[in-house]
């Protein structure tokens, strides 16, 4: 018996130890998280923006492609 409580005391007191650190373990882990959600989100508003700005070039090459053709055709 005297065996059991010296362990279970040890146990209780290792637990007591590394409770905080595992904590403390767990909240960077969390706000490392946090930062890499924020910086996903960034990257993906500017694929999002990028790709709008893309589109719109596209489209203003073609307007300008139709009016060379008619420039062209015209003489």
């Amino acid at each position: 018996m005297c065996f059991n409580a010296t362990m279970l005391f040890f146990l209780q007191f290792y637990e007591q130890m590394l409770q905080p650190l595992f904590n403390n373990q767990a909240e960077t882990t969390i706000v490392e998280l946090k930062e890499q959600v924020d910086a996903a989100l960034a990257a993906e508003e500017m694929v999002e923006t990028l790709t709008d700005k893309t589109l719109q070039q596209e489209e203003r090459i073609v307007d300008l492609e139709e009016q060379l053709h008619d420039l062209v055709k015209e003489n």
